[in-house]
């Protein structure tokens, strides 16, 4: 279910290019995995969920660190596309 709506919203995203900020592409990581921030924290390993939540309310960056936690969980998700909304082009 996770990988379908991510490929399906990752298309819409190269037409539309609503994620353009890091707290719009983590809420929708975060509701194409269907878990609670506090979970989703525990999946990629944080020992807790505060700085998900400040990255959500877009007083944090999603840093480089985060993106890696978060594509190592969920390969599926483009670590380009997460850490800057841009898709990377096949050549």
């Amino acid at each position: 279910k996770f990988v379908i709506q991510f490929r399906i919203v990752k298309t819409a995203c190269l037409l539309t290019n609503d994620f353009r900020r890091d707290e719009e592409r983590l809420r929708f990581v975060l509701r194409a995995s269907g878990l609670a921030v506090g979970e989703f924290a525990r999946e990629i390993g944080l020992p807790d969920s505060e700085l998900l939540y400040r990255i959500k309310a877009g007083k944090a960056p999603l840093e480089s660190g985060i993106a890696e936690r978060i594509c190592r969980r969920y390969p599926q998700i483009d670590f380009c596309w997460l850490l800057t909304g841009e898709v990377r082009r096949s050549q």
